[in-house]
């Protein structure tokens, strides 16, 4: 929603700066999110706990990068995914699902008997999944397209895309050394 309202507040600025920030930002949030869930699954000994937060962290990323290479060929992408799967690995699905299993953890799913954060954490990254499936796709055929943004809004793209590819290489770095201390954490007493 951020990034909505600030787009209509100057639409007329052809910067990339507060894109790129709000992006980061984003992607920030959900990381730190992510470290958070890695951490209290280790410290209940959740081994899978752990890894399901590491690879829903992981997978984070990847549709916003995968968007921004679409967009900087010129194509718009659905905002909200194809199905309800990809819905949920689109910012506000992610969101959903990583605020449930932060808030509440140890919480079980009802008839499941099941721990909510490895449960919702393997869900987001099966749904972060399949967006990047679906906006690969329609990377590969946007070729065949015309496209449909502006040259301000390609460029704006290409800025966010070589920020994103920085951060989800940084952030692979951060998440799978915070996954391989989580799982030694949950094996040992």
């Amino acid at each position: 929603m951020d990034g909505a309202v600030a787009r209509q507040k100057n639409p007329d600025d052809k910067s990339s700066h507060g894109v790129i920030v709000d992006v980061l930002n984003d992607r920030t949030q959900e990381s730190i999110l992510a470290l958070s869930r890695i951490a209290t699954a280790s410290l209940r000994k959740d081994s899978f706990g752990v890894l399901a937060a590491t690879l829903a962290g992981l997978t984070n990323p990847l549709p916003s990068l995968i968007r921004a290479m679409v967009e900087k060929k010129g194509m718009i992408v659905a905002e909200s995914g194809k199905n309800p799967l990809s819905f949920l690995g689109t910012r506000l699905g992610r969101v959903g699902l990583a605020v449930g299993a932060t808030v509440y953890p140890q919480t079980n799913i009802p008839l499941a008997n099941e721990p909510m954060q490895p449960s919702f954490d393997a869900l987001t990254t099966l749904a972060n999944i399949s967006s990047t499936i679906e906006r690969i796709s329609q990377l590969r055929k946007g070729e065949k397209n015309d496209p449909s943004l502006d040259e301000v809004s390609r460029k704006i793209a290409a800025e966010k895309a070589k920020a994103l590819t920085t951060f989800t290489l940084i952030n692979t770095v951060v998440l799978i050394s915070a996954g391989m201390i989580g799982i030694y954490g949950s094996l040992n007493k």
